[in-house]
């Protein structure tokens, strides 16, 4: 679903300092839901029990559109890691970041790479 051929990730920055790091994926599906990313909203709730016990307070989520869901079925649990950012990443920041750039995930040892350009305005 991170492939490059996926139609353009929706960036979720959810900057959650009132709640708790056990809240912090539980509230992040709810607001996903809200905005109609249904799909990856049903992945996080399906794996909070598993995510609470390492999410920061902050997040950033990469959630892919419910078509490649459709297309793909259900993501593992790592591939959901490697969905979330451990912190809360602005979408100005993100832009800005030169190609190339890697990302840290919530998924050990593996980053997200950047393939746009500043200059493109993309995500």
């Amino acid at each position: 679903m991170a492939s490059s051929s996926t139609s353009l990730l929706f960036s979720l920055l959810l900057s959650l300092l009132s709640v708790s790091s056990a809240q912090t994926v539980t509230r992040a599906a709810e607001i996903l839901s809200d905005s109609g990313y249904k799909s990856m909203s049903l992945a996080l709730d399906l794996a909070s029990d598993s995510l609470n016990s390492q999410s920061p307070t902050s997040i950033t989520v990469f959630a892919p559109a419910d078509a490649a869901f459709a297309t793909s079925g259900q993501p593992n649990l790592d591939l959901i890691r490697l969905h979330l950012l451990p912190v809360a990443f602005p979408l100005r920041s993100l832009k800005s970041l030169p190609f190339g750039a890697k990302i840290t995930t919530l998924l050990d040892g593996h980053s997200l790479t950047v393939t746009t350009l500043p200059a493109d305005g993309l995500v």
